[in-house]
C-alpha cells in the first residue's frame, strides 16, 4: 500500500519529510533529517535557539512549497468562473474569452501594459533612470580616460536625472 493509500484510509496526515533534530553541541548544529531515507539533509549551525528555530524552518520548507502550490490551484479553480477586472482602467476578462486558464495570469499580463497602474508609472521612471545612468557611466569613463567632458555636459546629465526622480516622486 502506498503512503497515500494508507493516508486516505487512516485520514491521518502523512509525517512530514523532513524533521529537525536537537541541537547537538559537539557539532553546535541542529540536523534536518530525511525520514523516508533515513538520510541527513542539512546541518544547521549556529547558537543552540537559532539554529533550532533555522531547522525547523528549513524542514518544513518541502511541506509550505506544496501548500503554496495547493493554494494557487485553488484559487485557479474559483477564478475560472469569474470576471476580473482592472482596478485601474477598467478592462475586463471574463469566461469564454481567448485568455489563459488562470485569470490571475490575464490580469499580470494586462497590468504590465496598463497605462493607468502605477506599475507602468515605475517601468519609465526606472527606464529614464537606466537612460541616465548610462550617460553619466560615459562621462565618468571619458574622465578616466583624459578626456574630461565639459562642465555643460556635467549639468545636463544631472538636470536630467533630477528630472526623472522628480517625476517619480509625484
Amino acid at each position: 500500500m502506498t503512503d497515500p493509500e494508507a493516508r486516505a484510509m487512516t485520514d491521518q496526515p502523512a509525517a512530514p519529510p523532513w524533521a529537525a533534530r536537537t541541537y547537538d553541541p559537539t557539532w553546535r548544529c541542529c540536523r534536518v533529517i530525511d525520514h523516508h531515507n533515513s538520510c541527513t539533509v542539512c546541518h544547521v549551525f549556529g547558537k543552540p535557539k537559532t539554529a533550532l528555530i533555522r531547522a525547523k524552518l528549513f524542514a518544513a520548507a518541502p511541506e509550505t512549497a506544496a501548500e503554496r502550490d495547493r493554494l494557487k490551484a485553488w484559487v485557479d479553480d474559483l477564478q475560472s468562473g469569474m470576471y476580473v477586472n482592472c482596478v485601474y482602467c477598467g478592462h475586463r476578462y471574463g469566461p469564454g474569452e481567448t485568455t489563459p486558464v488562470s485569470m490571475a495570469d490575464a490580469l499580470k499580463e494586462h497590468i504590465e501594459q496598463c497605462s493607468e497602474h502605477p506599475m507602468s508609472r515605475l517601468k519609465v521612471v526606472n527606464e529614464g533612470l537606466a537612460d541616465a545612468l548610462e550617460k553619466m557611466m560615459v562621462g565618468i569613463y571619458a574622465m578616466r580616460e583624459g578626456d574630461v567632458p565639459p562642465l555643460e555636459l556635467w549639468q545636463e546629465l544631472w538636470d536630467e536625472a533630477r528630472a526623472v526622480l522628480d517625476e517619480a516622486r509625484k
